[in-house]
């Protein structure tokens, strides 16, 4: 019966409807030091169509950084890749991130919590500290399971209605579904499971990109589950999905009845 349930959850975590199914078996991220370098180490599968590859970084609360992996870092042959870079991220900094196709897709799972340890080195740091107004927020109180979220936006200072990507450490990133959108708020779908925590990441597509803090998907027992969509054939991951699992059991027994099924090519 547990195994049952874990392979459901996976499902559903792995399998929403925007969801990617990854490309590579296996992606791991290393411990960092402040200005220290950043390793993305990739292998199995096979790279994406859509390239370069880029790396995406939540810092929680901030700015993400995307940066552009070169595309003779995948070696086909050996079905093995690395990239190394540097982030412009004090120490204290707690961040999740994420490898990605050129289209903006998740290729594999979600890093879990990484913290920037403390070094002598500052040499990656702004000069100056950004003191700027947010330009994007939203109400955790109102993050819930399947349930419409707003995103307000400064329209004012010409920013628009931004594209919406949650982050769930160890498990998946999706596109929210945008449901409406009127004069300096958005109208979004949270797509995830009460109990799982995630962050979520904007984007206008008009060089306005904003970062939400961590947060608890909200729900209870009889939260809707029409949103989430499970590939029960597809469960087979080569991925370590077991953090995941155990923090959001409850929620899965309490779903799974209601849970639609829709298949992923």
């Amino acid at each position: 019966m547990l195994t049952a349930l874990v392979l459901v959850l996976c499902g559903i975590l792995a399998f929403s409807p925007q969801v990617v199914v990854s490309k590579f078996n296996t992606i791991k991220f290393s411990s960092i030091q402040q200005c220290g370098p950043f390793q993305v180490t990739f292998s199995g599968g096979k790279a994406p169509s859509a390239l370069p590859l880029t790396l995406t970084v939540v810092p929680f609360n901030s700015t993400p950084i995307s940066i552009p992996i070169p595309e003779d870092a995948w070696d086909a042959t050996t079905s093995t890749g690395a990239a190394v870079t540097f982030l412009p991220l004090p120490a204290g900094t707690t961040f999740v991130a994420s490898l990605d196709d050129a289209d903006g897709n998740p290729t594999g799972l979600v890093s879990d919590f990484i913290g920037i340890e403390g070094s002598s080195n500052a040499s990656c740091l702004p000069t100056t500290t950004d003191t700027a107004q947010r330009v994007f927020n939203v109400d955790e109180t109102t993050v819930s399971q399947c349930s419409p979220f707003n995103v307000t936006y400064d329209q004012a200072a010409g920013v628009g209605a931004p594209k919406v990507r949650g982050f769930v450490p160890k498990g998946f990133s999706l596109y929210m579904n945008e449901t409406a959108d009127s004069t300096g708020v958005a109208t979004y779908t949270m797509e995830a499971l009460r109990g799982i925590q995630i962050a979520l990441l904007f984007d206008d597509g008009q060089g306005h990109r904003e970062t939400s803090s961590i947060m608890p998907v909200l729900g209870d027992s009889e939260s809707t589950a029409s949103c989430i969509h499970v590939n029960i054939s597809a469960v087979s991951s080569t991925q370590d999905m077991k953090t995941s699992a155990s923090s959001t059991a409850s929620a899965a027994a309490d779903t799974t009845k209601t849970v639609s099924r829709r298949r992923f090519w």
